[in-house]
């Protein structure tokens, strides 16, 4: 493409342009570089390096003075117009797709990897990274940036896929990073308290879920009536005439769920949709997640599927890893390896695991550094309410102290013969491990499928699945 096509200014020189990058690491020949301030750092520091890699043109948003054969277009608010300019660079690929956004606190994961497994042709955006499920290209964000975004779709169109469904932070719509692409299906989960760090507060964090819900050309919203913050989803839908489908335990909702029985690895029960009833048969554990496949349920019908296609082919719903992921070590004993790392998930989690462990539940977790410090003791008192032995340890301290971080969750014991606290996350599991006997079910809880421990800017390799298996 051309540098004048690329911003539609026409005094702007004929540059071919081969790509696009906002990381200066990443700037290859032919590319056009994007400059702009954000939260952290200051893309126009680098503009020097990207021209060094081979930037052939600069997009910032300041006016610069560069080398006569450097361009450099001046676009004000470039971190939320970046997204357009990505968009129109790679074709626009979510106009040729069928892309389905989902966001909220917990849950997004589970029904954005549940459905691309479900649906044919169908790649997966998220934080287990990028494709189709299992083969996943990892990232870094739940959500990453525009640039990233664009590239991918179109990447999954060359693959000669037909749908994407994505996860979508509050992070990624309240900087801009997904505003151009065309989402036709949008799901609700749930919101809990995660993020203030970033927010500030739960209202403007729900101001942002609802943003994806705002847009003139999505075609359904799909919303989790359980949760008290869907009446302002369900409101922004009505206020642009979107239509909405609902799901929950509650028989008001339009897609629910009733006569619940299980076993240790599968429940069962009857759909009630507007499209009659069905029962199913599920490989899941928890109640909560009924509510995920409920969501699941209510897009495959919006893309064609009958009521029984949907139920018998969900007997065979693949579950991400690293999301209530049973593993057992060679000695009997078992584990659950989960992301759940707020309150409210640690709470379910817990929940679901005392409806079918017959022993004890040792549950070993901390919390993350510089970020939502006020759910740290609230999540010392869950473990304390739901757990016979917690195991309190580091998760990602990154640049806090994490002995203070350790101490800021004990703070929600009440009892300290409940807890004990480990520094190392590996001898804590090992602990985990040496307390447990058969019976036992040991709850490893806050960084699933993550391969490192983030500390002072490095992050060390680490994972809980392979750490637990490892124990002697």
């Amino acid at each position: 493409m051309l540098l004048n096509e690329l911003f539609e200014q026409q005094n702007l020189p004929s540059i071919q342009i081969d790509g696009l990058s906002n990381d200066s690491r990443r700037v290859v020949q032919g590319d056009c570089f994007f400059a702009y301030k954000g939260r952290t750092f200051d893309g126009n520091r680098f503009t020097d390096d990207a021209i060094r890699r081979g930037a052939v043109a600069i997009c910032s948003d300041q006016r610069q003075e560069l080398p006569s054969s450097i361009p450099c277009v001046y676009v004000p608010d470039l971190q939320r117009r970046q997204s357009h300019f990505a968009a129109r660079f790679f074709g626009h690929p979510s106009k040729k797709m069928h892309c389905v956004g989902v966001t909220g606190t917990n849950g997004k994961t589970s029904v954005a990897y549940g459905l691309a497994g479900l649906l044919p042709k169908t790649g997966f955006a998220g934080s287990l990274g990028w494709g189709t499920p299992p083969d996943l290209r990892k990232t870094d964000l739940t959500t990453v940036d525009s640039i990233l975004t664009h590239a991918g779709l179109a990447r999954f169109l060359k693959q000669g896929l037909t749908h994407a469904v994505m996860e979508v932070s509050s992070h990624a719509l309240d900087q801009g990073r997904v505003d151009d692409v065309a989402f036709e299906v949008a799901v609700f989960t749930n919101l809990t308290r995660e993020h203030l760090d970033y927010h500030g507060s739960m209202e403007e964090y729900g101001r942002c879920k609802s943003l994806l819900f705002q847009r003139a050309d999505l075609k359904l919203g799909i919303v989790n009536v359980d949760d008290p913050y869907s009446a302002e989803i369900l409101r922004v839908l009505a206020k642009n005439h979107t239509p909405q489908l609902t799901y929950g335990r509650s028989d008001k909702a339009t897609i629910h769920w009733s006569d619940l029985r299980r076993d240790i690895s599968n429940l069962y029960g009857r759909w009630h949709t507007p499209w009659g009833g069905a029962e199913f048969d599920l490989p899941i554990l928890a109640e909560y997640s009924l509510a995920n496949c409920a969501a699941m349920l209510a897009c495959l019908h919006h893309f064609g599927w009958s009521l029984s296609e949907c139920t018998e082919r969900m007997k065979d719903l693949i579950t991400p890893p690293g999301r209530m992921e049973f593993v057992q070590h060679s000695s009997g004993i078992n584990a659950v390896i989960d992301f759940a790392h707020t309150p409210d998930a640690l709470e379910n989690v817990l929940l679901a695991l005392r409806e079918v462990v017959q022993g004890r539940i040792i549950c070993v977790f901390g919390c993350g550094g510089d970020r939502d410090k006020g759910k740290r003791p609230l999540m010392g008192k869950i473990s304390e309410r739901y757990a016979d032995l917690s195991i309190v340890t580091t998760d990602n301290p990154r640049f806090e102290d994490p002995g203070k971080i350790i101490r800021e969750i004990v703070d929600g014991f009440e009892h300290t013969m409940n807890f004990l606290t480990e520094f190392d996350r590996g001898v804590a599991i090992e602990l985990a491990y040496q307390q447990a006997r058969s019976e036992d079910l040991i709850l490893i809880a806050g960084k699933g499928t993550e391969q490192f421990i983030e500390v002072e800017g490095e992050r060390i390799p680490f994972n809980d699945r392979t750490s637990f298996l490892q124990v002697e």
